[in-house]
């Protein structure tokens, strides 16, 4: 750390605004607002210190302790912001991962290089630093706001843009300042922007609806009796409509105690939804995270790693998941449970089986990118759609037994 970052550092350790807003962080009282207060308070710091210390930096040190000062600004405001997101998702029951922003390189390039100018004078050098350190500092929190929106958006929680000025503002700022639904079409194209000494605020919000991610139909959430957001996850009954509507008799491992029961559609000891079946299935599953060697013939059948064999195994039989309704394993199911064992054979593997490589893997992928286990796994079924293609081949084959 170099010393202009130290400095700063103990400045903003020692300063009663940024202290008491810390101090609701971790009380868990913050909102956004608190976090753009802080954003601001922050430039301010970094802003003055830059302005104040820049011309007795050696001119090709410059550029390099600017971008580490406005580095230190990025990680320090994203974290007040993770937690402070945190904090109100576990509220509101919302289960999706803070998105971080990516660090404005190109930009900060363009701004520190323009800290080594002969051909101004210093004045302009130290007006350039306290501006340019503020604008940039400030916009850490913009884009944040930004990534967070379009990422909920995307995962069916519809949001809000909020953006405030404030008092004696200029005329651009009043005219874009407002509540408006995150949609390009809807929402000014630069309401996330700022320029030079603007303190307005700009905030998200999650919405009383949530959206289909494929239709964007959407439906009205009631309130708690806290006035929160109800949680970003599906409920069962949403999503057996989505799953209805979408993909005739989908079923699914995760929703719903882990089946969504299909009368008529199979019989007798083919049947994947008979007790014998589920019996068998929780036998098979227990059995499975005892397993020393499937990974192994899975991996030698299908040509996949054994990591990434490994990988999907632990997601569907190893680990414990947020279901909605419980933290706990994945209901076992018959058809998986079949699926599984071809797999280790290598005799008679079908379809179906190689799908459910495939959308076991893209579900781990879209849970570790935040989406809750019942988003990952309808828009996984969008494109690999297992359970279909394991039902289909269950119908057949009772369709054949009778005849």
């Amino acid at each position: 750390m170099n010393d202009l970052v130290a400095l700063v550092e103990s400045r903003a350790a020692s300063d009663p605004q940024l202290r008491a807003l810390i101090k609701r962080v971790k009380k868990q009282s913050a909102d956004f607002n608190d976090t753009a207060d802080y954003s601001v308070r922050l430039a301010q710091i970094l802003g003055k210190e830059m302005s104040e210390n820049v011309l007795d930096i050696p001119e090709e040190l410059r550029e390099e302790v600017a971008t580490e000062l406005l580095k230190y600004g990025y990680n320090d405001l994203n974290d007040v912001l993770a937690e402070v997101q945190g904090a109100l998702d576990e509220k509101n029951g919302i289960h999706i991962r803070p998105q971080k922003a990516a660090f404005p390189a190109e930009r900060v390039q363009q701004y520190v290089h323009s800290l080594v100018d002969p051909t101004v004078a210093d004045s302009v050098i130290k007006r350039r630093a306290r501006a340019g350190t503020e604008t940039i500092t400030k916009s850490y929190h913009d884009d944040y706001m930004q990534k967070n929106a379009s990422f909920r958006n995307d995962a069916g929680l519809k949001c809000y843009i909020v953006r405030t000025a404030v008092p004696k503002c200029c005329e651009w700022c009043s005219n874009i300042a407002g509540r408006y639904p995150y949609n390009v079409d809807e929402m000014p194209e630069d309401v996330f922007r700022r320029h030079d000494n603007c303190d307005c605020k700009t905030i998200f919000e999650n919405g009383k609806q949530r959206q289909d991610v494929w239709s964007k139909r959407t439906w009205e959430v009631p309130e708690t009796g806290t006035g929160a957001a109800e949680p970003v996850r599906f409920t069962p009954e949403q999503a057996a409509e989505l799953q209805a509507k979408n993909q005739p008799k989908i079923l699914t491992n995760g929703v719903n105690g882990g089946r969504l029961r299909v009368s008529g559609a199979t019989s007798g000891a083919l049947n994947p939804d008979s007790d014998r079946a589920n019996k068998h299935a929780e036998q098979y599953y227990e059995s499975v995270r005892k397993m020393q060697t499937d990974v192994k013939h899975i991996a030698e059948n299908t040509g996949y790693s054994e990591d990434t064999i490994q990988s999907i195994k632990d997601f569907i039989f190893n680990e414990k998941h947020d279901l909605g309704d419980r933290y706990d394993y994945f209901d076992p199911d018959y058809k998986m449970a079949q699926s599984w064992q071809r797999l280790i054979d290598g005799k008679n593997i079908l379809p179906h089986d190689l799908t459910l490589i495939k959308h076991e893997e893209m579900e781990k992928e879209l849970m570790s990118r935040g989406y809750s286990q019942a988003e990952a796994h309808l828009i996984a079924t969008k494109k690999y759609n297992y359970e279909k293609e394991a039902r289909e081949y269950y119908d057949k084959i009772n369709r054949n037994s009778k005849e």
